[in-house]
């Protein structure tokens, strides 16, 4: 529609133009007609910027001044333009009345922060868990959330879990911080208060802590005057009731030791242990050994492809490792295999355990870590699992920064990997050792 009226002027402006110059001619002034034409043109041109200008600068009121031609054409355009920006604008205005509603009726505190991670906008709720001002905005976050774990958590910008911090306010209460990445280098950072959680967490975890100590005891008794009947001279008829009695107590025992472990593993700070050098190679022989006494073990193959340990606690790490081994003892045929590798990359360390058993539907992958479940509960309680090594050993392998993978398909076997960081490793020359069963 502009191309044309543009077209059209121009038409317009030649012929009249051309009109001029005939009548000049006539009159013996062809020149003279001309330049006045030019001059009376662009009067009306100037004229016509001087309304549009003046038009503007009053806010666009109203469909423009009558006019003709391109400039009717123009004033049409801005006009439109215009409502629609006006439509877009309140629209926008809408969503923006939304969005605040929605953000002041969070209970959490929610805090806008800029690439220099400046305190561009804050909810209500921010003013009562963080102590917050309105004056405040602009601010570094850093100067109301003053603690080490926060500094590092905003710096380090690996924003993909919680963490927990005192709250600034009250000290005796405890904040979950979480930072969400949006837009072009703007944050979300969302602070919860999480003290009910963590007594709630506190109390489940004496209570189970308390219980375990409880059942120690009595499973002890029981344990002994069980040995001692079985090396007694009980009758024929009591031996198979008191073996079976004893693999009960057995585990019941190993059931009361692992809630022990994940207790103190989910309670506990990683402690100063942490820092001290566990020789893998030598970690993982001794299990292998171990496994290979076992009754039914299948051909179990320890792989050494370097020499290198961890920086952590030995007895975690043996733990866990110990889980993965004897899980894979436990499912395997005794005419199947198992192989653990022990291998580093420019990533860090691994070790994989990997096994020819009957294998893991893809559906039951994602629930193996948690506490007491099962795929098959008839099969594992014969094969006396407690349901909580997986468990253990995501619990251990997070107090370590480490990942487990699971990979298994169903009639060939599993693999299950545990992938340290570098910065846990300690470096040795690396070179392929092999025990064989």
């Amino acid at each position: 529609m502009h191309q044309s009226s543009s077209s059209r002027e121009i038409y317009r402006a030649g012929g009249l133009l051309l009109l001029s110059f005939l009548l000049g001619s006539l009159i013996g002034y062809p020149y003279e007609s001309t330049l006045l034409f030019l001059i009376v043109f662009l009067g009306f041109q100037f004229y016509q910027s001087f309304r549009l200008e003046r038009w503007l600068r009053d806010g666009s009121k109203g469909a423009g001044p009558t006019s003709s031609g391109i400039w009717g054409d123009i004033y049409y355009h801005l006009y439109r333009r215009r409502k629609q920006d006006k439509k877009r604008k309140k629209r926008l205005a809408g969503f923006l009345n939304q969005f605040k509603k929605l953000t002041e009726a969070l209970p959490d505190a929610a805090i806008v922060l800029s690439v220099d991670n400046d305190i561009e906008w804050f909810n209500k709720a921010a003013e009562r868990v963080l102590g917050l001002k309105r004056n405040d905005r602009g601010e570094h976050v850093v100067n109301f959330l003053r603690h080490p774990d926060f500094s590092a958590y905003l710096y380090n910008q690996d924003y993909s879990s919680q963490i927990t911090i005192p709250s600034p306010v009250d000290g005796g209460r405890e904040l979950g911080i979480r930072i969400v990445s949006y837009g072009a280098g703007q944050r979300l950072l969302l602070a919860q208060d999480v003290s009910e959680l963590k007594q709630l967490e506190k109390m489940r975890n004496d209570f189970v802590a308390n219980v375990s100590h409880e059942l120690k005891t009595p499973l002890t008794v029981l344990r002994g005057y069980l040995e001692l009947m079985e090396s007694g001279d009980s009758p024929k008829e009591f031996e198979k009731p008191i073996k079976r009695m004893g693999e009960q107590v057995v585990r019941m025992r190993s059931l009361v030791d692992d809630l022990l472990l994940i207790a103190r593993l989910e309670s506990e700070k990683l402690n100063d242990g942490s820092h001290e050098f566990v020789n893998i190679p030598s970690l993982l022989g001794g299990i292998c050994t171990a496994a290979k006494r076992l009754d039914g073990c299948p051909e179990l193959v320890l792989e050494l492809h370097s020499d290198s340990g961890l920086y952590g606690d030995a007895k975690e790490l043996e733990s866990a490792f110990s889980n993965l081994i004897m899980n894979a003892v436990r499912y395997t045929p005794v005419d199947g295999k198992i192989t653990v590798r022990w291998s580093e990359s420019e990533q860090g360390g691994c070790l994989a355990v990997e096994d020819s058993g009957e294998g893991i539907a893809a559906r039951h992958i994602p629930f193996l870590t948690k506490r007491f479940y099962r795929v098959d509960r008839g099969r594992s309680r014969e094969q006396g699992g407690t349901g909580l090594g997986l468990s253990i050993v995501k619990y251990v392998l997070s107090r370590h920064q480490a990942e487990l993978k699971i990979e298994s398909t169903p009639g060939k076997g599993s693999r299950f990997s545990c992938h340290f960081p570098q910065q846990r490793m300690v470096e040795v020359d690396n070179k392929v050792v092999t025990f064989l069963s």
